[in-house]
This record gives C-alpha cells, sequence and structure tokens, in this order.
C-alpha cells in the first residue's frame, strides 16, 4: 500500500522577512518531493538552513526565494 500525496496549495507572495520550512518546497518551487531534494544537493536551490542549532527541520528566508526566483 502507498503512502496517500498530500495536495500542498502553491503559494502566491512570499514576504522576504518570513521564513519557509522546507515542507512547503512543492508549494514555493513547483517541483515534487524528491525533485527539490535533487536540485538542493546539485545547487540548483538556495541551500535551506536549520531553524535552530541542533534542530532537525530547515527553512529558507523570503529573501533567499526571491533571489532564487529572479535568476
Amino acid at each position: 500500500m502507498t503512502r496517500r500525496k498530500r495536495e500542498i496549495p502553491l503559494l502566491e507572495e512570499i514576504r522576504p522577512d518570513q521564513l519557509y520550512r522546507t515542507t512547503l518546497a512543492p508549494a514555493i518551487f513547483s517541483l515534487g518531493w524528491q525533485a527539490c531534494k535533487n536540485k538542493i544537493r546539485s545547487g540548483e536551490l538556495p541551500r535551506p538552513f536549520p531553524l535552530n542549532e541542533g534542530s532537525k527541520y530547515e527553512a529558507w528566508s523570503g529573501r533567499q526565494i526571491l533571489e532564487h526566483r529572479e535568476k
């Protein structure tokens, strides 16, 4: 049995001063989960940073996302 896919609606407005967790990557970049991971590894997407020291959760700043979209 396969796991049910979660639908994540696309984000309309990205605010430069807000943090966006990597779980929103498909909504931010319009790619699937694995494609996002592969593009982060290859450097095609900005590298996320840990939310705090020792955290397993990562995020991007809105500024990183907007700069990436400009390229």
